[in-house]
C-alpha cells in the first residue's frame, strides 16, 4: 500500500501575495486552506491551484490595490457578464485612482477617493441594491457633490443616485474655462463678457447666452439662470428623486469662486 501524502501546514502565495496554508488534505483534488491575513477566509481547492497561485481570496486588493469582492450574497456577474452594480463600483475606482490613464472629462476626479467601507464590493452593493432606481428613458448614475458641495469622497452618507441630466447639469469644465468665473467667457472681438449656460439634458432643454460689458454682471446673469434650471429640474424630478437630493437642488446656489 502506498503511503497517503500529508500535506497539511503547507504554504503558498495568490498571486496578489497573500499567503495560504492547507489545514485539511484529503487528496490532489480536495484540499481546505486557510488565508493567512487578517479575515483568515477558508476554502476548498485543489492542491494544483494551491502551488500554481491560483486560489482565489475574496480580500484580495484585486482592483487598483484597494478594492476587493469580499464575501457576501452579490455577485460581480450574471450569465457571464459584468453586474451594473459591479461596473458602478469598478468604474468609481477607475476615476478616482486610474492616473495612469486619465482622461481629460477624468481630471475632475483628481483627489477624490473612496471610503474604506466601499473598499469591499459587498458593502457598496448592498448600498446600491437599496438606493438605486430607474426612469424610463434615462440612465442613473451614482453622484458624490450634489449633496455636499465640493466634495471629492465616495461615501454611503455623501453619495446619492440623479438622473443622468441632473449630474450633466453640474459637470465643471474646469480645465477649459480659462481666468473667468464659472459660466463667464470673454469675447475678445467685441471687447465684452458672455454669460454661457447649456442645458441640453433631460426635462429642461434651455440655453443662456448674454453680453455684457463686465465679467461680474455676466456672472450674475449665469447665477440666477443655473439656479432657475435646478429649481426647476428639483420640481419636475419630485416624485422620483429623494428628498435630500429634491433639497440640495432647491437650496443650490453658485458662488462666484466655483
Amino acid at each position: 500500500m502506498s503511503k497517503k501524502i500529508d500535506r497539511i501546514g503547507e504554504v503558498s502565495y495568490t498571486k496578489y501575495g497573500t499567503p495560504a496554508i492547507i489545514i485539511e488534505y484529503r487528496g490532489r483534488n480536495d484540499i481546505t486552506i486557510k488565508f493567512l491575513d487578517n479575515h483568515e477566509y477558508v476554502t476548498n481547492t485543489t492542491y494544483h491551484k494551491f502551488k500554481n497561485k491560483n486560489m482565489k481570496n475574496p480580500y484580495d486588493k484585486t482592483v487598483y490595490g484597494i478594492g476587493y469582492i469580499g464575501v457576501g450574497k452579490y455577485k460581480t456577474k450574471e450569465n457571464g457578464k459584468n453586474t451594473k452594480v459591479y461596473n458602478c463600483w469598478f468604474n468609481m475606482f477607475t476615476r478616482c485612482y486610474d492616473n495612469e490613464h486619465r482622461t481629460k472629462s477624468h481630471i475632475r476626479y483628481i483627489g477624490c477617493t473612496v471610503c474604506d467601507e466601499w473598499h469591499n464590493y459587498q458593502n457598496f452593493a448592498k448600498w446600491y441594491d437599496e438606493h438605486y432606481y430607474e426612469i424610463t428613458d434615462e440612465n442613473i448614475e451614482i453622484d458624490k457633490d450634489v449633496l455636499i458641495k465640493g466634495n471629492k469622497i465616495y461615501a454611503p452618507d455623501k453619495c446619492c443616485f440623479i438622473p443622468e441630466s441632473i449630474n450633466r447639469f453640474f459637470t465643471k469644465s474646469n480645465s477649459s474655462r480659462g481666468k473667468y468665473p464659472i459660466g463667464v467667457s470673454k469675447d475678445k472681438d467685441r471687447n465684452c463678457f458672455v454669460a454661457v449656460c447649456t442645458n441640453k439634458y433631460g426635462c429642461m432643454k434651455n440655453t443662456l447666452y448674454k453680453r455684457f460689458q463686465t465679467f461680474e454682471e455676466a456672472f450674475y446673469c449665469y447665477k440666477a439662470f443655473k439656479e432657475k434650471c435646478c429649481h426647476q429640474m428639483a420640481e419636475y424630478y419630485k416624485s422620483i428623486i429623494s428628498d435630500d437630493v429634491y433639497n440640495a437642488l432647491i437650496n443650490y446656489q453658485v458662488e462666484i469662486f466655483d
